[in-house]
């Protein structure tokens, strides 16, 4: 595929071709409506990954009617999980926190984490994204990506 990098200046460029996991970001809803049962769960969710698959690094971006800036992670870090904000959702702000921080080239996947608080999407970031939820997606969820959702006790 393509170098996005280049398109803007009319060369096509190669795109580099990554083996095994590369760079995923997660955009986790820290929202009020977010219980600490599933705050809990995705701190899980987000370890298992970390540790388990070894991705090359893992940006955490954090949200609720405002996006924080990003925490970068890579092997052998101590992954810190902790909760920002707790107002209420926005689902297109970590979006543009991504684009603001010039992440939209970076990330070779984005796994989303919420409990479906909010019902307006963002248009279709240049990345796959995961829509992994604790419940129902308001709005009838997004025109794009994945929905996976999110059991647990």
């Amino acid at each position: 595929r393509p170098n996005r990098f280049y398109l803007g200046q009319d060369i096509v460029m190669p795109g580099t071709e990554k083996i095994g996991l590369g760079h995923i970001g997660f955009m986790i809803d820290s929202s009020g409506s977010v219980s600490t049962d599933e705050l809990k769960q995705f701190a899980a969710e987000v370890n298992d990954i970390f540790s388990e698959l070894e991705p090359e690094k893992v940006t955490l971006i954090w949200f609720d009617g405002v996006a924080y800036d990003p925490e970068e992670f890579e092997p052998g870090d101590e992954l810190i999980f902790e909760a920002k904000g707790r107002g209420g959702t926005t689902f297109t702000e970590p979006f543009k926190k991504a684009t603001e921080f010039d992440l939209d080239d970076e990330f070779d996947i984005v796994i989303f984490l919420t409990d479906g608080g909010d019902s307006h999407y963002p248009e279709e970031p240049p990345y796959p994204v995961i829509w992994a939820s604790t419940g129902a997606m308001g709005g009838g969820g997004p025109d794009f990506g994945e929905f996976l959702p999110i059991k647990f006790d």
